[in-house]
């Protein structure tokens, strides 16, 4: 039985050995209208998250915290890192979201990063326009945490501060699933890509109104 160990992570190690000489697509002009909206509460626990509207698309501005089974916060339980939300498995981050909302699948989530640049190469390359939009105080206002995740194979939580990586409705392959993936090299070089992680794993959930 074949097992996703958080492929990722090389990737992340391929990109650490970038040095900045790699090369873009060129720059896209953002042009797509943002527009903070009115709080959302959820009724299911009274947590409450900024809402924002990309061009035709409403995502909720923080990570989730809606706790259920087979969700963490980072370390625990721990106050300094619940701003960041919860890591879900896959199965649970697609029932996680709240009534009208939903998990977003690959597809809304090119739909969303095309806003702001090119997107050829995302399951290679990565983009580093789209992670400076996407990052927390970036353009987009839509504020991705590098929140880290949870690796079930080994059950230690890993990459606080370097890595974000959250959860897609798309599967991938019989025993994963996509990720939308934030990562920060050893150069300190930011760059957005899709990739697969284990469905057993912790990674974080944005949700995408209906």
């Amino acid at each position: 039985m074949q097992k996703f160990l958080m492929p990722f992570l090389l990737t992340s190690s391929l990109l650490s050995c970038q040095n900045g000489e790699t090369e873009q697509s060129p720059k896209k002009t953002m042009e797509v209208e943002v527009n903070k909206l009115e709080a959302f509460t959820d009724q299911r626990d009274g947590q409450s998250y900024p809402a924002i509207q990309i061009g035709n698309q409403i995502w909720l501005a923080n990570n989730l915290r809606f706790k259920t089974d087979s969700s963490w916060y980072y370390h625990g339980e721990k106050v300094e890192f619940s701003v960041a939300g919860r890591l879900y498995t896959w199965n649970q981050a697609k029932k996680a979201c709240p009534k009208g909302w939903h998990l977003p699948s690959q597809e809304e989530w090119m739909t969303l990063v095309s806003n702001f640049s090119n997107t050829e190469n995302l399951e290679n390359e990565g983009n580093q326009d789209i992670f400076q939009a996407l990052k927390k105080g970036g353009s987009s206002h839509l504020n991705l945490y590098l929140s880290g995740f949870y690796n079930s194979a080994i059950e230690k939580f890993i990459g606080f501060g370097r890595h974000g990586s959250y959860w897609t409705s798309s599967k991938f392959g019989l025993e994963a699933a996509t990720c939308a993936l934030i990562t920060v090299n050893d150069f300190e070089e930011g760059y957005f890509m899709f990739t697969p992680g284990s469905q057993d794993a912790g990674h974080a959930c944005r949700c995408i109104k209906d």
